[in-house]
């Protein structure tokens, strides 16, 4: 197996980034409704982590078992079951030529601003995907739990609309900020910004 660092990890989540960037619409006017990417790493036994269960709910997966629903155990005989270590989290703030440009309307959002809140997360799909898929085929199980079947939301769960997994909640584990009164995650960047994840092997 390969050696990965941290390093390599925020380099390949930059790479996806900017090869998104090479197929935005046109009539963005070639501006990035998004700033590049702050990537942080969890570990998967941290704390935090720990707690979500009973904070959050019983429904909400822990790293291991969004793991498990990729690679369940005897799906390929002979291989060991695959043991997380690590989520993966990184956020796409809002850039700030969408933020002024949205700034500037009063009834319907800029183009760009509502590009963040539909395509933008198209774009973090694939940006999820690629770097499952990158570390897998190097050796380390990964997915984004996220495109797991089975993800969706809940409605009548004890804290309201929620879903097994919550990409504010890892991300405030691995040290993106805080939350606010309104329930959004705080980050060094502000509120406005898509949230992604991929859970993995590699340690």
């Amino acid at each position: 197996m390969a050696g990965i660092t941290s390093k390599d990890l925020k380099q390949k989540v930059l790479e996806l980034y900017h090869k998104e960037l090479e197929i935005l619409p046109e009539d963005l006017g070639g501006v990035p409704v998004f700033d590049e990417p702050d990537t942080r790493i969890a570990s998967s036994d941290d704390h935090a982590i720990m707690m979500f269960k009973t904070v959050i709910g019983d429904f909400h997966w822990s790293p291991q078992e969004a793991l498990l629903k990729a690679f369940p155990a005897g799906s390929n005989a002979g291989e060991s079951i695959p043991e997380v270590r690590s989520v993966i989290s990184w956020c796409l703030p809002a850039s700030q030529a969408a933020r002024e440009a949205n700034r500037k309307e009063n009834y319907y959002p800029s183009r760009s601003w509502a590009w963040t809140r539909t395509f933008g997360e198209h774009m973090n799909d694939r940006i999820r995907a690629g770097i499952a898929r990158w570390l897998t085929g190097l050796g380390y199980p990964s997915c984004a739990p996220v495109q797991m079947e089975g993800f969706g939301f809940i409605e009548d769960s004890p804290v309201g609309v929620a879903s097994p997994w919550s990409e504010r909640h890892y991300a405030w584990a691995a040290g993106h900020g805080t939350f606010g009164i309104s329930g959004g995650l705080i980050t060094r960047r502000g509120i406005a910004h898509r949230l992604g994840s991929v859970v993995t092997s590699l340690k």
